[in-house]
This record gives C-alpha cells, sequence and structure tokens, in this order.
C-alpha cells in the first residue's frame, strides 16, 4: 500500500522504459544510469534508450554484456565514455507508439502489453513492496486517486482531472551530458 509520495525525481527511463530490455530483475549488473537523450547527437524523437554501465574486466561480466546488451535485439550502439563507462544505446521504434506516450509523460495510456511488461519486471525478486504500488499506481491512476487525494490532501476529482499520478518527464535530467571517448 502506498503510505507516502515519493519527493525527489526519479530516473523514468530506468521505470518505464529499462523493463522493455527484458533483462532480469535482479541480474548481477545494473547501469549506473539510464537516459533517452544525449548532448552528443542522440534526440528525444531518436526514440532511444541509453544505458551507462560500469564496465568490468571480467567473465561474468563479459556474459551479461554479450548476452542483454551487445545481444539484445533492441541494441543499436556502443561508445565509450570517461571513468571506465559504457554506453549502450537500444533503438525503441518497436515501441514507439508507447515511447511516444512516454515522452508526453502519459503512462497510464501505455498499451497493457507494455504496462503487463513493466509490472513484471518490478514484481519479480523485488523485497521493496512499495516500488511496486507506486509503478503500478502510475500505471492505473484510476485506483489510486483516493489514496493519493488523501495524502496530498486535495478532492479525488482534482486529480481525476489531471489523470496521471507520476510526475512527468524532465528532459534535462534524462539526458546524458558527457562526451564520448570512443565509438565501436
Amino acid at each position: 500500500m502506498i503510505k507516502s509520495l515519493r519527493k525527489e525525481y526519479f530516473q523514468k527511463s530506468k521505470a518505464f522504459l529499462y523493463p522493455l530490455l527484458n533483462i532480469p530483475r535482479g541480474s548481477p549488473y545494473t547501469p549506473k544510469d539510464t537516459y533517452i537523450a544525449w548532448t552528443e547527437d542522440v534526440y528525444p524523437a531518436d526514440k532511444k534508450f541509453l544505458c551507462a554501465y560500469e564496465l568490468h574486466a571480467n567473465e561474468d561480466f563479459y556474459k551479461f554484456e554479450n548476452k542483454h546488451l551487445l545481444g539484445n535485439d533492441m541494441f543499436d550502439n556502443f561508445h565509450l565514455l570517461e571513468d571506465n563507462t559504457g554506453l549502450f544505446v537500444f533503438n525503441y521504434s518497436r515501441f514507439s507508439e508507447d515511447y511516444q506516450k512516454f515522452l508526453l509523460s502519459k503512462y497510464s495510456t501505455m498499451s497493457p502489453e507494455t504496462k503487463e511488461i513493466i509490472l513484471d519486471f518490478f514484481k519479480s525478486n523485488n523485497k521493496n513492496l512499495s516500488s511496486i504500488h507506486h509503478i503500478n499506481s502510475y500505471l492505473y491512476p484510476k485506483m489510486y486517486y483516493g489514496v493519493y487525494a488523501d495524502l496530498l490532501g486535495v478532492e479525488k476529482e482534482l486529480l481525476m482531472e489531471v489523470v496521471e499520478l507520476c510526475p512527468p518527464i524532465d528532459i534535462d535530467k534524462e539526458t546524458l551530458k558527457v562526451k564520448k571517448l570512443l565509438d565501436l
């Protein structure tokens, strides 16, 4: 059950786009950060999803990288960044409509299939039930208007007019602002 609201910004791309890569939750390697744009000529309209991973020189990481990153059927490109970080770029054009809804912060209007992938990701191997409830409330806000109205001290009808319970994406915070060292 939701007992409090998230006060700080959280990376919306990590919550709504990362699960679409079908990398199992609980994998030993997770991205340092995720983005939808890059000052090095990647724009939100390009329908790209960028994952910055710390690169490891061990066999387990190589297996993970080959299977889930380089071997992902949406893999598009790789760039070496500073501090031993690899930027893996994925093409999300197969999720074109849902990606557009994401950009508009209309999470509740995403397709049922995409919502199911996202929820399944958060349900798997999750000890923090609060995050599951929050994600569910963003995807299916009608079920949570009363809860949020109580937490915010507003009328339920006001939230019904707004529709979305998740704050909109902040393009600036979803944009990577480092230079690439090397294209591979």
